[in-house]
């Protein structure tokens, strides 16, 4: 039997004895034939909405989103389709679809989860039918997620009641007798990122400043900054920061003109990229202030990697330079340049393989750039 059904069953079994002593067998065996057999499935979205009356009797109807839902009892997520109502003067509170056009909801539910999950935007509407013990105050709470909201209504077009719903609220209902059913509408707006900068077009120069910057909606964890230099075809991860809408970087090589910047939250759900690609290029002309002065390498990026990499330098003027990959016995590996290069930056790109085509070992190896009497050495790990 659902463990949550279970509980209410206990519930209202309670409450008909304390109210009216009524004979339960009958409507405890409705209670058992409309149980599921199994635990109900989580909805993506789920929010409780309290009911509780002025004797203290109280009841938790949930209501959400879920992509494997539909708009009547989901036996599975624990929409058990209840007995009719209890006698008068009895607590009892359920969705119900009689004026939303929902028959399928048949006697009610203390859930109702619809289609959708938690990167739906759009309504859904939902109706609450109630009872209190002598027609006493009904008192309603909840606490909405930032990106729902919502209104609560009678079924009179708002004569009696017409609460908005945002974020912890409560509403008060006094004329009971009057007032037995609650259309609610709910609205529901998906969490979203998006990229400002930079956003197609731009020209970030190598060793120069730049502020990546994005916004978003309901995101609240870090979010991952992702680089793309061959027109979106591979991203490697440029940074994990905080969602502050803003990212300083130093402009890193290799140089491209098929830039693309992708932001993702840490579910990976919430994506947004830029619209057009941007260029990455040395500095020509004139030098930044960051511009190396001297023969200059970069530390070889993405660093591990699998299956390539690339090593970033710069020559103050022209000359011959050799590259040469080790491995972490000191053993050759694979000459990626030994030839003459004009002045300015230049890039290397490793595949991970040997010189003779053979790929390598996944490990630690070393890359060693030398340009006349300048020597750089720097540490690569090649992922298995």
């Amino acid at each position: 039997m659902n463990i949550g059904l279970m509980k209410r069953t206990v519930r209202f079994i309670k409450n008909l004895k304390k109210k009216t002593g009524t004979d339960v067998k009958n409507i405890l065996l409705l209670f058992i034939l409309s149980c599921s057999i199994g635990l109900s499935q989580s909805a993506v979205v789920e929010i409780p909405l309290t009911l509780t009356d002025a004797a203290g009797d109280s009841t938790t109807l949930w209501f959400g989103l879920d992509p494997s839902a539909s708009d009547g009892i989901d036996v599975g997520m624990g929409e058990d389709e209840l007995p009719p109502f209890p006698p008068k003067k009895v607590f009892e509170a359920r969705f119900v679809g009689d004026d939303i056009d929902l028959p399928q909801l048949g006697l009610g539910s203390y859930k109702d989860v619809r289609n959708g999950d938690d990167l739906f935007s759009g309504e859904m509407k939902h109706e609450i039918r109630f009872q209190t013990f002598n027609n006493s105050k009904l008192v309603l709470d909840w606490d909405l997620p930032q990106n729902v909201t919502g209104r609560l209504v009678d079924i009179y077009g708002g004569t009696y009641v017409n609460k908005p719903m945002a974020g912890k609220g409560q509403l008060s209902i006094s004329l009971v007798a009057v007032v037995d059913r609650l259309l609610m509408s709910v609205n529901y707006k998906a969490p979203s990122i998006t990229v400002a900068a930079p956003n197609g077009g731009e020209v970030w120069r190598i060793y120069a400043d730049a502020v990546i910057e994005w916004s978003s909606e309901f995101v609240e964890k870090d979010v991952t900054i992702y680089l793309s230099r061959d027109n979106g075809l591979t991203f490697d991860s440029l940074a994990q920061t905080p969602n502050s809408g803003s990212y300083a970087w130093n402009v890193a090589g290799p140089p491209s003109d098929e830039c693309w910047l992708k932001i993702v939250d840490a579910s990976g759900r919430i994506v947004d990229q830029s619209d057009a690609p941007f260029s990455i290029q040395f500095t020509t002309g004139v030098k930044s202030e960051r511009e190396p002065t001297g023969f200059y390498v970069s530390p070889n990026y993405p660093n591990p990697f699998n299956p390539k990499t690339t090593i970033e330098f710069y020559a103050p003027r022209a000359e011959t330079v050799r590259a040469e990959i080790f491995n972490a016995a000191g053993q050759h590996v694979r000459i990626l340049a030994d030839r003459y290069f004009k002045a300015g930056g230049h890039s290397l790109v490793w595949n991970g393989r040997d010189d003779s085509g053979a790929g390598a070992a996944g490990g630690v190896y070393f890359y060693r750039i030398s340009a006349n009497d300048e020597i750089r050495i720097g540490k690569m790990i090649l992922a298995p």
